[in-house]
């Protein structure tokens, strides 16, 4: 009888992204730079899901343009962020919604 596979040394070893959830808020994908409030200030960390693909920007005054870096769509990416800071986003091609999770 065959014995019982273990699970390759690949799959244990994976990275997870793992943050303490806090507060939510959401920005509306537009054809100019749209800010976030800014995050609390024990943030370290947010989660960005964007409905549409959209470019963003991070920082105390961030101004989303076509040179920052692209999100796509429906993908959680996670961001380091001094507390304070604020996220800005511009959409990509159309309008959508950028879910945006902070996390210390």
């Amino acid at each position: 009888m065959p014995s019982q596979m273990a699970p390759s040394a690949a799959l244990l070893n994976q990275e997870f992204p793992i943050i303490y959830m806090s507060t939510s808020q959401t920005i509306s994908l537009s054809g100019s730079n749209q800010q976030s409030s800014a995050v609390g200030v024990s943030t370290t960390v947010v989660r960005l899901v964007s409905t549409q693909p959209a470019l963003i920007a991070i920082g105390p005054n961030p101004d989303a343009s076509s040179t920052h870096n692209y999100l796509p769509a429906n993908s959680a990416e996670y961001f380091a962020i001094h507390g304070g800071d604020k996220v800005g986003a511009l959409q990509a091609a159309t309008g959508g919604v950028l879910y945006i999770t902070e996390g210390g």
